[in-house]
């Protein structure tokens, strides 16, 4: 399974874009490489509870790992900013937490 996080400006500046999601058993390949994500401590370790598993075949540990995603996007146009996919194929989840928004931002430059 691939999650697809996609930045949309209609505007005529250039906007700078984030995004925080908390992801379960799922990697993500951005502009900048690809992220393993950065381990939530605190979060549940009980077994994976996504759709997969409410039918039965998931299981095992839960590893939710929270992912950041920021670029900015041209004036009129849309970006793709990330391609998040499952490390399994029986449970997994990915949440999207905040998104933020800056408009006026250089296009091409990362913060």
């Amino acid at each position: 399974a691939m999650t697809l996080v996609v930045g949309v400006n209609d505007t005529r500046e250039p906007l700078r874009v984030g995004a925080v999601l908390e992801c379960d058993r799922m990697i993500a390949r951005t502009a900048a490489g690809v992220q393993d994500g950065v381990k939530i401590k605190g979060a549940a370790t009980g077994t994976a509870a996504g759709p997969q598993r409410r039918r039965g075949r998931g299981g095992g540990k839960s590893d939710r790992r929270r992912h950041e995603v920021s670029e900015t996007i041209a004036p009129h146009s849309q970006q793709l900013l990330a391609v998040l996919a499952a490390q399994s194929h029986t449970a997994f989840d990915c949440t999207v937490k905040e998104v933020t928004r800056e408009a006026g931002a250089a296009p091409g430059v990362r913060r």
